[in-house]
């Protein structure tokens, strides 16, 4: 392993005293946190392909560059992945099989980043800024849920084009309501 820091995180998870006691196929989730007792944690993301069975991620405090991005497109069995306090960087897209993203209070996110994700079902927006869903309908097409808290949404219209969208939750936030209209029976949009 690259990182010290996620070692001594599994042989804590784990009540290890040594790495090579792990089976790393066990392993199927994982949540760090980048600040650790006011200390910057060291950890590499290309760490994470050494889990094949790796299915969920939790990530704290990270700054979201290229790098990261590529390494969580190259953990294959990823269904699902939550972003707290993290900050984005990336021009790269996220891709692979996830069936669920969660954001929550992220800066620099743009809904492109999702744009090779297949068959994403779920997506979670809190307390971020701004969410701009104009081309959702590209990204997003096997989306069937969508929660929003504490968001300003633009184009929130743009979801009403997904075929598959069974419920949107909107909670404490700035959207045109006017929207509605365009939504199908089969959307359930809750307030």
């Amino acid at each position: 392993m690259k990182s010290n820091d996620l070692e001594n995180y599994l042989l804590s998870k784990y009540n290890l005293n040594k790495i090579e006691d792990l089976d790393f196929d066990e392993v199927e989730e994982i949540s760090l946190n980048k600040i650790d007792n006011n200390k910057v944690l060291d950890y590499d993301f290309k760490d994470f392909e050494e889990f094949r069975n790796l299915k969920y991620l939790s990530l704290q405090n990270f700054k979201i560059k290229n790098y990261e991005t590529n390494e969580l497109g190259r953990c294959k069995k990823i269904s699902a992945i939550q972003f707290s306090n993290c900050k984005f960087k990336s021009k790269s897209r996220l891709k692979g099989d996830l069936k669920l993203i969660s954001f929550n209070n992220c800066k620099g996110f743009k809904i492109d980043y999702l744009g090779l994700i297949k068959n994403l079902e779920i997506i979670k927006f809190s307390n971020i800024r701004a969410v701009n869903l104009k081309s959702a309908n590209y990204y997003l097409k096997n989306l069937q849920k969508a929660y929003f808290e504490n968001v300003q949404i633009y184009n929130f219209g743009k979801l009403s084009k997904l075929k598959n969208l069974i419920l949107v939750e909107v909670i404490n936030c700035k959207w045109n309501k006017n929207s509605l209209k365009l939504f199908s029976n089969q959307t359930k949009i809750r307030e």
